[in-house]
């Protein structure tokens, strides 16, 4: 049974994609516009065959994706075959993995038009004739997409980094903290302005009653002090 998908739009396959579809011989996603392909998407296709992952806008591709279908493959002693040409490949440390498996003659991965597109020195090199130091991540560590919140059931679904600096505070983000804290320090200064206010209030209604002289009055009955 095959699976033609080819020309749909799709963006990302995730790992339950495929569930429910254990026959599946073949799966042609040729020419779509997929960006990330989940660790697990095939993990329930022990029978496939073949994968057509061509013409997309893949940049980088786990190699576990396709661990369940390659070993129930070679257990059967049968071909399995994945195409991976035209996508704009980052041919940094992630991808490593499939120069190695160009250079040991690899008859599972098409080699055919899997060009670098990034980094920019190796812009339109095939993948096949880099060499395998030139495999290399930046300082910060390159990530493998592997969208986790989908990957519950995957085994070994934490993304691939190289180790390297740790990640410094962006900008924007300091802006916010500075701005948080001039807030809080505005709103106190406000605070104890009133308060001194209400407290000088009160002294100047205490200096007044104080001042008003006291003005005797004569009553027939009773001897009152009236204040004015």
């Amino acid at each position: 049974v095959w699976l033609i998908l080819k020309y749909n739009n799709l963006v990302k396959i995730g790992s339950h994609d495929f569930k429910g579809l254990k026959q599946l011989k073949g799966i042609n996603l040729s020419n779509n516009q997929i960006r990330k392909i989940s660790r697990g998407a095939l993990r329930h296709l022990d029978h496939l065959d073949n994968i057509d992952l061509s013409g997309n806008k893949l940049r980088s591709l786990s190699e576990e994706t396709f661990t369940v279908p390659l070993t129930a493959a070679k257990q059967e002693d049968r071909r399995f075959f994945v195409y991976l040409a035209n996508n704009p490949w980052l041919c940094d440390c992630n991808l490593k993995w499939l120069a190695e498996q160009y250079a040991n003659r690899s008859t599972v991965y098409s080699d055919r038009l899997v060009h670098c597109d990034a980094p920019d020195k190796l812009n339109g090199t095939f993948l096949s004739d880099v060499p395998l130091d030139k495999f290399k991540c930046g300082e910060e560590g390159t990530f493998v997409d592997s969208e986790p919140e989908d990957d519950t059931n995957t085994p070994q679904n934490t993304p691939r980094v190289e180790k390297g600096t740790p990640k410094r505070m962006s900008v924007e983000t300091k802006i916010t903290i500075v701005g948080v804290l001039l807030a809080v320090v505005l709103v106190v200064f406000v605070m104890f302005k009133i308060g001194k206010e209400c407290q000088a209030g009160r002294e100047d209604t205490d200096t007044a009653i104080e001042s008003k002289p006291m003005i005797p009055r004569n009553d027939n009955t009773v001897n009152k002090e009236v204040y004015m």
